[in-house]
């Protein structure tokens, strides 16, 4: 019913854009042994770069990039707090990110407000 006073935001992907996000979430997860969460990012890259979108946007909405123990976004054990912080900066720009490609999960934004606030403490 209420559906007519939401703002409509056409999908805008580009790969120029969520590359790099990706790359340092990648190289971030593999250097502190999180090498299952580290795999799942690089299936996410492999279907931006392969331009199958519908496929990028399935894994990166998922409840392996966004659920609960386990996946991307809660890692943790860095080694550095810098690696750390730069983990969770990575993450926020992500959700940002899709949120401005007008990619919607209601998890990653919910994420990605909980972590913007870790992120001033």
């Amino acid at each position: 019913m209420f559906d007519i006073f939401k703002k409509s935001v056409k999908e805008n992907i580009e790969i120029s854009e969520f590359e790099p996000v990706l790359n340092k979430l990648i190289e971030l997860l593999y250097q502190n042994s999180n090498n299952g969460q580290g795999e799942y990012v690089e299936r996410i890259k492999s279907a931006l770069l392969k331009n199958d979108i519908e496929n990028f946007k399935k894994k990166l909405i998922s409840v392996d990039m966004w659920g609960g123990s386990g996946a991307v976004w809660e890692v943790g054990g860095f080694k550095t707090e810098s690696d750390d912080r730069e983990f969770i900066l990575e993450i926020i720009k992500l959700t940002e990110l899709m949120k401005s490609s007008g990619i919607k999960s209601s998890a990653a934004q919910s994420r990605g407000k909980l972590l913007k606030r870790v992120a001033k403490e």
